[in-house]
């Protein structure tokens, strides 16, 4: 009816994204001597399936601009990354070869309730508040299996570099904001989330464990004002949570190249962004649009992928939270209709 809305919707997706690596590897010494060479390949698939689903009830109430929203959301998903690499020698002699197939499956639940309280009775003024809940739990099993020096043709498990590493992140949040609208031309929003996150992680056949309990407060303001019925300037400060995503948890290492290889950190925290943004943007009845913007961005706690080299000559790349950078720049784009 007029008062209430309810939504279900259904979202699926389906990809496999192959890839095939040829490269040819040479050492040399510091007086330009030829130490090794090799040829290096790899064939790597990655399979990708989820799905979606929707739920979602709103409530209109009498009064101009009261309204209650709930919703529930489920995803599924299977992300899979498996490689087969193999080192040969001159006439392709194979010298080694390794197989690593990562499975990985995850399970994310969304509730969140909003509710928006008119302060005056044009409805111009309002409190809009809510919570939120997301619990992630996911899991990736790695099986890494590598040929020997007597036998480069057969493969044999690896223990050491195979393992089941299971994931949960769990965020909690409450927010609030008003948003207040003048007849002169000003309007204003501001608010701000406590938003709380809870990481842990585990190594089933290492026994080796992490677990990341933190609480980030969130704030936001943004200032309008409406020069005339074509020109709007905006002046808004907005702060931002990054989190790390599963693969860059991910202890696996990814061997196809054996001199550059990358593994996950599982102690990642996530980043801070803030940002300040002053914006003009001019909107004509002729389809003409000008939008121009400064804005200064510093970015806290970032994550940057560090390489480190062995004494083996071999580099490892791992991202870790050694950072903060600052970003400034202009934003400029137009739009109008050439005929």
């Amino acid at each position: 009816d007029s008062l209430n809305l309810f939504n279900f919707s259904v979202n699926g997706w389906l990809g496999r994204w192959p890839d095939n690596k040829e490269q040819l590897n040479r050492k040399y010494s510091a007086t330009g001597a030829l130490l090794d060479e090799f040829q290096q390949s790899a064939a790597t698939t990655a399979p990708s399936k989820g799905v979606d689903l929707n739920l979602g009830y709103t409530r209109k109430f009498k009064k101009p601009g009261e309204e209650l929203y709930l919703m529930a959301q489920v995803n599924r998903s299977a992300d899979d990354f498996n490689y087969n690499s193999l080192q040969t020698r001159a006439e392709r002699i194979i010298v080694y070869r390794e197989i690593n197939n990562n499975r990985t499956n995850n399970t994310e639940w969304t509730f969140q309730g909003d509710y928006i309280l008119p302060l005056n009775k044009s409805g111009k003024h309002a409190l809009e508040s809510g919570i939120k809940a997301i619990v992630r739990s996911g899991g990736t099993v790695y099986d890494v299996q590598e040929s020997g020096e007597s036998d480069p043709n057969n493969t044999i498990p690896n223990p050491s570099r195979s393992d089941t590493f299971d994931y949960s992140q769990d965020v909690l949040a409450a927010y609030s904001q008003v948003k207040l609208k003048w007849n002169s031309g000003w309007a204003l929003h501001a608010g701000g989330r406590m938003e709380g996150t809870f990481l842990e992680g585990k190594q089933r056949t290492l026994g080796t464990s992490f677990k990341n309990d933190f609480w980030n407060f969130v704030p936001s303001a943004t200032l309008f004002k409406k020069l005339n019925a074509y020109n709007n300037l905006t002046l808004s400060y907005t702060k931002r949570i990054s989190r790390p995503s599963l693969w860059n948890l991910n202890p696996n290492a990814n061997s196809q190249d054996p001199n550059n290889i990358s593994v996950g950190n599982p102690s990642l925290r996530p980043e801070e962004v803030n940002q300040t943004e002053f914006t003009y943007a001019l909107q004509t009845d002729h389809d003409r649009f000008l939008n121009f913007s400064l804005f200064a961005r510093k970015t806290n706690n970032a994550m940057e992928r560090i390489v480190k080299l062995g004494e083996n000559g071999v580099a490892t790349s791992m991202m870790q939270n050694l950072a903060s950078n600052s970003q400034y720049g202009v934003n400029f784009s137009t739009a109008f209709n050439v005929l």
